[in-house]
């Protein structure tokens, strides 16, 4: 017995023994109580694999650090590092002091170090993109908040930071896009806004400035992708709606040019929006009819089948409110000008002659024009009483009296500014009507009467 307390006891002596010497080779530092963080962006970096010792260093060196003490924490670190160079969590702590104390490449080294150890490491990644920031390198700082936000996304400070870079780039971008246009440096301008879109994909406003660049170089095709994506982002933008619409007429893609003006229309009920799909509707109705329509106004000396249809065609919405009367014309050609023809002499626009027949290869003369002006203004005044007053006045006109049969249609004519007079005050009733002199003429008509 006496043997066996002796052995414990000399045990316990050199268990003693060596407690105080370890307690005299450490260091006697005591971590500060945690306050207010010097540093609350840093993340900490612990590392399951380091050993009890150099996670203990690492965690002392980070409570000096967000008690801004930075000498101790150098030490701590550097302490840390030396133990265990291989570890990754100590490499970024020594980047994180480093950084603390604005030796930025020092620090970027270090994060450098560590992501070559372990590439997906958190708080290196956080701590490499802000030494890039404090180098004044956003360019590259943004996808580096980026890569970390995508490794972990609860850092809400990560985010907002790129939140902050996004725009400022987004910002920048603009800027510069906007002076390039300005100097007339297009495709430095498109450049731009590429880059602006790129940091901030979802702004719909970009890509209908960069779609203005590209239809400025005649690539509709790019323009109008951009466009399509504005509209998907935000269907609300009138501009960008407009903008589309008018693409894509541009590209005779009418019926769907027409159905984003009205989209847009439903918007913002403007006249601008009104005129433009006021235009577009006679355009679409035009495409549909033959070839002979769409050139009537380039011809030197029209027919009267070529007054006809264009009266029919352009005044349709009109003459479908009026009764009409079925005629026999007996020289009407099997064409796409007979329904035409029919219904303008059926309204009484266009009248046959006494004969039965319409003569449609006879040409139009001025006196054709100036009837059918007359009776489209009278079929008018009863739904719009500012016109009666046009069919009331009596204006002099040199070469025909009041009492000749064609006076009240010239009048009417001349008094709503349809077919004004010619030298010496004259109308000059059978003189031949270019298609040119008939297109200026019904277009007056139709602003006279809003009809589209």
């Amino acid at each position: 017995m006496t043997s066996r307390r002796a052995g414990r006891g000399a045990a316990l002596w050199v268990a003693m023994l060596c407690a105080v010497a370890v307690t005299a080779c450490a260091p006697r530092r005591v971590p500060p109580v945690p306050g207010a963080l010097a540093y609350p962006e840093y993340v900490f970096p612990s590392d399951s694999g380091d050993s009890a010792v150099v996670a203990a260093r690492v965690e002392r060196g980070w409570q000096y650090l967000q008690a801004n003490n930075l000498r101790a924490a150098a030490r701590e670190v550097r302490d840390a590092v030396s133990g265990a160079p291989q570890s990754v969590a100590a490499q970024t702590a020594q980047g994180y002091v480093a950084l603390a104390n604005r030796q930025h490449e020092t620090a970027l080294r270090a994060f450098d170090a560590s992501l070559g150890r372990r590439a997906g490491f958190v708080p290196a990644l956080v701590g490499r993109a802000y030494a890039l920031l404090a180098l004044d390198r956003d360019a590259d700082a943004l996808p580096a908040f980026e890569r970390a936000l995508a490794a972990d996304r609860s850092l809400a400070e990560v985010r907002r930071q790129v939140e902050v870079l996004r725009f400022q780039r987004v910002q920048t971008a603009i800027d510069a896009a906007r002076a390039a246009k300005a100097g007339k440096r297009v495709d430095e301008a498109r450049l731009r806004y590429t880059q602006a879109i790129e940091a901030s994909p979802d702004s719909a406003f970009l890509y209908r400035e960069r779609a203005a660049l590209e239809r400025e170089q005649g690539q509709d095709d790019a323009a109008l992708a951009d466009l399509r994506r504005a509209a998907t982002l935000d269907p609300s933008d009138v501009d960008g709606l407009a903008a589309l619409a008018g693409v894509l007429a541009a590209r005779g893609e009418l019926r769907d040019a027409l159905r984003v003006y009205r989209q847009a229309f439903a918007l913002d009920p403007s006249e601008a929006l009104r005129a433009e799909i006021a235009r577009l509707t006679v355009r679409t109705r035009d495409a549909g009819l033959p070839d002979e329509f769409r050139s009537i106004g380039s011809r030197a000396q029209l027919s009267r089948s070529d007054l006809a249809a264009l009266l029919g065609v352009r005044f349709e919405s009109l003459l479908t409110t009026v009764p009409t009367v079925q005629l026999v014309m007996t020289d009407l050609r099997n064409d796409w000008t007979r329904p035409l023809i029919a219904t303008v002499a059926g309204a009484g626009v266009m009248e046959p002659y006494a004969n039965h027949t319409f003569q449609p290869t006879a040409p139009a003369l001025r006196a054709d024009l100036a009837a059918a002006v007359w009776r489209l203004l009278a079929l008018a005044a009863p739904a719009r009483p500012a016109v009666r007053e046009y069919l009331a006045e009596r204006p002099r006109i040199a070469d025909v009296t009041q009492r000749h049969p064609l006076y009240p249609a010239a009048a009417a004519s001349v008094a709503a500014g349809v077919l004004p007079l010619l030298d010496g005050d004259r109308f000059n009733a059978s003189r031949g009507l270019s298609g040119a002199e008939v297109t200026a003429a019904v277009g007056r008509l139709q602003t006279l009467l809003a009809i589209e």
